[in-house]
């Protein structure tokens, strides 16, 4: 192994470690704040599923579909698949990493098709088209010498897929980020799409210098999401979204009100001390997902609450925001307001809708109601 190769090897690895941290932290005592245009009621309605056997409550990357939910449980590499209306199990897949249908490298995020393919991402740059029985359907290795050149990685912990062109985060090839300018990062991509067909890259959206500003010690990875349209949201810890749609980008406010405009900064360089690294990725204030809901036809901006743990623990589940809140848009991203759910009986990383409203996972460590054998959600009905 070249000292080249090693070198980048290592900075593979370090993103990985974040973007696993990512996961692993993002993932009564009601004050509740109702303040949005298309009125939502807070029911206690619930709906209640089954819990896989060994498996808990927190670091499960969520999907929502029209009828089902889906949670990948990355620790035993499994995924279950749910149906939202009576609560059954449809399927639950324990993948395996050798053999025939081994999946190579780490899978940090997956997405499913408009046919119920499985496609997961791994981080030794490979997508897998899977079905619902664990077995591989297509397997296709992405050259990413040329990105890598160029100073470009594309992140494994979000991605989206439309037709046969596949959107990755794109983050710079160095782990200290804080290395480069605001000018340097500014020239490099933070959206990169993959054409499957061809497969060529493309260069879509940048680093803003606005978001930028003039102190790199912050959070810079992207989330992305889908739109109705098939529009790429880049969602930056930041009060504006950025969405791509047809070579055009526009720029939209999409901000709670109680944060601040600007993203949250440390006032050292953050990589001397793995602590203040942490703070700024998992305790201050953040915007997490953004989804569409079609059956409502509103977009919803997740955001959790700067809270900074007492102690340092072990437990990665007790970092589980205590106070999360919604920004709620409409179609054209125009903001119709804002929700606030329970403090301490909620977990913003899953939310679905069904005809009656929106679901909000109620399973947080302090509440007393969570039951470790069920995952519970609780409604908020649309008047």
């Amino acid at each position: 192994m070249t000292l080249e190769m090693a070198k980048i090897i290592r900075i593979k690895n370090l993103i990985v470690f974040i973007t696993v941290a990512i996961f692993a932290c993002s993932s009564p005592q009601n004050k509740e704040n109702i303040n949005v245009g298309e009125v939502f009621e807070l029911k206690e309605d619930l709906k209640i599923f089954d819990l896989p056997d060994g498996w808990g409550h927190f670091n499960l990357v969520f999907k929502n579909l029209s009828d089902e939910i889906y949670f990948f449980n990355y620790n035993n590499f499994s995924l279950a698949a749910f149906d939202k209306e009576n609560q059954n199990m449809i399927f639950l897949t324990t993948f395996e990493s050798e053999g025939p249908n081994g999946v190579d490298g780490r899978v940090l995020d997956f997405t499913i098709d408009d046919e119920k393919n499985i496609w997961f991402f791994t981080t030794t740059d490979q997508l897998y088209k899977m079905n619902s029985n664990g077995e591989i359907l297509e397997k296709h290795s992405l050259e990413t010498g040329e990105l890598m050149e160029e100073n470009i990685s594309l992140l494994p912990n979000n991605f989206q897929k439309v037709g046969d062109v596949f959107y990755f985060p794109a983050f710079p090839m160095v782990f200290k980020w804080t290395d480069l300018s605001v000018d340097e990062l500014s020239k490099l991509p933070n959206l990169v799409s993959y054409n499957l067909q061809d497969q060529t890259y493309e260069k879509l959206n940048f680093y803003d210098r606005a978001y930028l500003g003039n102190n790199l010690n912050k959070f810079i990875m992207p989330f992305l999401g889908r739109g109705k349209s098939d529009e790429i949201i880049i969602n930056h810890n930041y009060k504006d979204i950025y969405v791509y749609h047809h070579g055009e980008v526009d720029k939209i406010e999409a901000s709670l009100s109680e944060f601040s405009p600007s993203p949250p900064v440390s006032e050292r360089d953050m990589f001397d001390d793995m602590e203040e690294i942490m703070r700024i990725m998992h305790h201050t204030d953040s915007y997490m997902a953004f989804s569409y809901f079609p059956k409502h036809h509103i977009y919803v901006r997740t955001a959790k609450f700067e809270e900074i743990p007492e102690a340092a623990s072990d437990n990665m589940n007790s970092d589980v925001a205590s106070k999360w809140a919604l920004i709620i848009l409409d179609e054209q991203y125009n903001k119709l307001g804002e929700i606030s759910l329970p403090e301490k009986g909620a977990n913003g990383d899953y939310i679905f809708d069904t005809p009656e409203g929106l679901w909000f996972s109620t399973d947080h460590p302090d509440n007393p109601q969570m039951d470790e054998d069920k995952l519970q959600f609780r409604l908020l009905s649309k008047n």
